[in-house]
């Protein structure tokens, strides 16, 4: 039988009951395989009429990395340091809705507010380091994280400047539930440990998105493209929106409850020697069929693929000469010939996915290193009149 979640997907339960190993225990795989939606027909093994040989959508979810290889997409060798996504906003057009550097007033926001959730998170370094490591001290870091909670809900911001405060009260707000899906996942590893799911992951990421005013779309909607001539979805686990559009500033997030691998600390961090090519494919796809309501353009769509509470910022970028021949043909010849502007050089071809190292955002030093970016990304998508834009000259 299969069993669906809340958003219509469903997931086999194999006869083995399939865990993943989640840093010393064993958690089941709720999520085993990948989404269908019972909204539509997707082409997958969980669909009752996926053998019955009418014309369905297909899910990016079954793609293989070597699928999107076919597409003339692949990912970069290496990882790409994080200060190279700031310069999205410089790349492609996006008016000026995104803004890079910050200066006069912005730059001070900014500032105060990565200081201030710097300082709010800091005792998470209390906790077991992962949050998923076992049951050993589970029971301490659940009077740990009550305390934390206690202590954020008495919190008192003394900011004489009402603007600022604003921002840093949303935040705190924000910082407050995070506790609150911390606390309860700790409870669960603790007491209910063979519970613990993807969603479990997913709802804790969330959480801290929205800590840095971020617009996150936890129930997102298929998207579907046609790639010659067959229909074909993705469905995210999560989107991060665009104000109250439905452009997306980050169009796709993937969580996973498996456990990053570690690669040779000797070498720079290559994404294609930690994560199997299931995974690299869907996302491979999940961010090809985004391109269309990224907020970047058609021609760069930002990501983020999480695995645990380990994130990596993943950016594809591809020509409008490209997207036209996967459109119509599926499969790209000479791809390495396709520039994606005039004037580049030939190592820059339209179709890679760059990607940062990977951060673990329960770790001090690895959140402080992505703190300022997605705060960056948040007060220039937070829906309403406190978005922060260009400043009058």
């Amino acid at each position: 039988m299969a069993a669906k979640d809340t958003r219509g997907r469903c997931r086999s339960r194999s006869a083995s009951g399939s865990r993943d190993n989640v840093n010393g225990s064993d958690y089941k795989r709720r999520k085993s395989s990948p989404a269908c939606s019972s909204r539509s027909n997707v082409s997958n093994p969980c669909s009752s009429t996926a053998s019955s040989g009418k014309s369905q959508t297909e899910s990016v979810s079954y793609w293989m990395r070597q699928r999107a290889e076919k597409m003339g997409i692949f990912y970069a060798t290496e990882a790409t340091d994080i200060t190279e996504f700031y310069k999205i906003s410089e790349k492609w057009e996006v008016e000026e809705s995104i803004i890079y550097p910050f200066t006069g007033k912005n730059k001070q926001i900014l500032d105060s507010l990565v200081k201030f959730i710097k300082e709010k998170l800091k005792r998470t370094t209390e906790l077991n380091d992962p949050v998923t490591e076992g049951l050993a001290r589970s029971l301490r870091n659940i009077k740990l994280c009550e305390k934390m909670l206690e202590d954020t809900e008495n919190s008192v911001i003394d900011e004489p400047d009402q603007n600022l405060k604003w921002y840093l009260s949303r935040s705190l707000m924000k910082i407050e539930e995070f506790y609150v899906e911390l606390l309860s996942f700790l409870r669960k590893q603790s007491f209910r440990p063979k519970q613990i799911a993807e969603t479990d992951f997913t709802k804790l990421l969330s959480k801290f998105l929205e800590i840095c005013l971020l617009n996150v779309d936890t129930l997102p909607e298929k998207r579907v493209m046609e790639i010659n001539g067959v229909p074909t979805a993705s469905f995210p686990d999560l989107r991060i929106n665009f104000n109250e559009d439905v452009m997306t500033v980050i169009g796709v997030v993937e969580v996973k409850g498996m456990r990053l691998k570690k690669g040779p600390s000797d070498k720079k961090f290559s994404i294609q020697g930690v994560l199997n090519d299931r995974v690299l494919g869907q996302h491979a796809g999940e961010l090809l069929v985004d391109h269309k309501e990224s907020l970047f353009g058609v021609e760069a769509v930002l990501g983020i693929l999480c695995m645990q509470t380990t994130i990596v910022f993943t950016l594809l970028e591809v020509s409008k000469d490209h997207l036209r021949r996967i459109v119509e043909d599926g499969e790209v010849e000479q791809r390495k010939q396709m520039k994606r502007k005039v004037g580049e050089d030939d190592a820059k071809n339209s179709g890679i996915i760059l990607y940062t190292k990977p951060y673990d955002y329960m770790k001090e030093e690895d959140r402080e290193e992505v703190i300022e970016f997605l705060v960056w990304l948040g007060l220039q998508t937070i829906p309403g009149t406190h978005r922060l834009q260009k400043e009058k000259v």
